[in-house]
């Protein structure tokens, strides 16, 4: 029987069976399934975090292509996040945005932790004001093998500020001092 929180239950509920039967298991096989249960239930934690964050979130191979995109590259670029998963920074992109970014990922990628704010016109949504945080993901022989990337689209607020600014300089052309 399946439960009613569906498929993912189900087998959620069969590797806790088999956890809590580990008594019958050999003391290796115990290692492995507790270690490996851990490594899902990291990842899953993690999914769950950075799926909640308005922010977008990345992580690109050392090969520079997406190996994990939050949903909120869903809700940004209108596709799926799995969709990423694959493809390179180049790709999605553009070569406009690419020639931006490049040095910030090969700062990364030569263990240096930087920042980016400023605009990149990208090919789907046009030109965009963002602050990208890259920050490298170092294998325990410290050999950087990835980036995390955070993204913040700052769009709006630089649009508002640059409104205020000509108010200001405006009102600045009739008052007094």
């Amino acid at each position: 029987a399946v439960p009613a929180d569906g498929p993912r239950a189900s087998e959620r509920t069969l590797e806790l069976t088999q956890v809590n039967n580990a008594e019958h298991l050999p003391g290796e096989q115990i290692k492995r399934a507790s270690a490996e249960w851990g490594v899902r239930g990291g990842e899953e934690l993690f999914r769950i975090i950075a799926d909640s964050l308005p922010e977008l979130i990345c992580y690109i191979d050392a090969d520079g292509r997406y190996q994990f995109n939050n949903k909120a590259y869903e809700k940004r670029f209108g596709i799926p996040a799995e969709k990423f998963a694959g493809r390179s920074v180049r790709e999605v992109l553009g070569e406009a945005g690419y020639v931006i970014v490049k040095p910030y990922i090969e700062k990364v990628f030569k263990g240096e932790r930087c920042s980016y704010a400023g605009y990149i016109s990208h090919r789907l949504l046009g030109q965009r004001y963002y602050h990208i945080d890259y920050v490298p993901h170092r294998h325990d022989d410290a050999k950087v093998q990835g980036a995390y990337l955070l993204i913040q689209d700052l769009t709006e607020l630089k649009q508002a500020e640059e409104r205020f600014r000509m108010m200001v300089e405006s009102v600045k052309d009739y008052a007094i001092f």
